[in-house]
């Protein structure tokens, strides 16, 4: 593997923080393994158009030899993931778990609305006023990935995963290095 891919599909606040988080996994596996790994990201300008999604990744296939894609164009990402299956990419899901729509897709990054909907709802009762910024993260009871995804990876390389989610629960690994606009105040 030597360049992974994202496509997401608005340079805006909340997608840029997916790719960056990406981009700052990259560079963490880089200096842990002490490998050189590049990455390459691309907005398509439309959450809605798969079409786009799957010129996108085609495009990112074909001119950058990507080994993976992560897509984070919500419904433009069956297009990207359309991409991948046919050009023998793998593929990283979003949102919620992909595996069923194509093989190619070996782990979907999902989020955790039951935390964030506890967690607002107990902000309400408590009559507390809603911050500016909420961080719906790991730390505080959030999923990373699907279980059914654990199938599709060695049984060392999960192991390293949830190694690696640990740290991150137990403040031992700074997930906003190099990316402090994200860091919660």
């Amino acid at each position: 593997m030597g360049t992974v891919g994202w496509i997401g599909h608005t340079d805006m606040f909340k997608i840029t923080r997916f790719r960056d988080g990406f981009i700052a996994g990259v560079e963490y596996y880089n200096k842990v393994k002490g490998k050189d790994i590049q990455y390459v990201s691309a907005f398509t300008g439309d959450w809605n158009d798969p079409v786009k999604g799957y010129e996108t990744g085609i495009s990112m296939i074909e001119n950058y030899g990507v080994d993976v894609i992560y897509q984070c164009d919500y419904n433009g990402g069956p297009g990207v993931i359309k991409a991948c299956a046919e050009k023998g990419v793998k593929c990283i899901g979003v949102d919620d778990w992909q595996g069923d729509i194509d093989s190619c897709v070996f782990w979907s990054a999902i989020k955790s609305m039951d935390v964030a909907t506890n967690t607002l709802a107990k902000t309400y009762q408590a009559g507390t006023e809603y911050g500016e910024f909420y961080s719906f993260n790991i730390a505080g009871g959030a999923k990373v990935y699907d279980e059914r995804d654990e199938k599709n990876i060695p049984a060392d390389l999960l192991a390293e995963v949830q190694q690696i989610i640990g740290k991150i629960k137990d403040g031992s690994l700074d997930i906003y290095e190099g990316f402090d606009q994200y860091r919660p105040q």
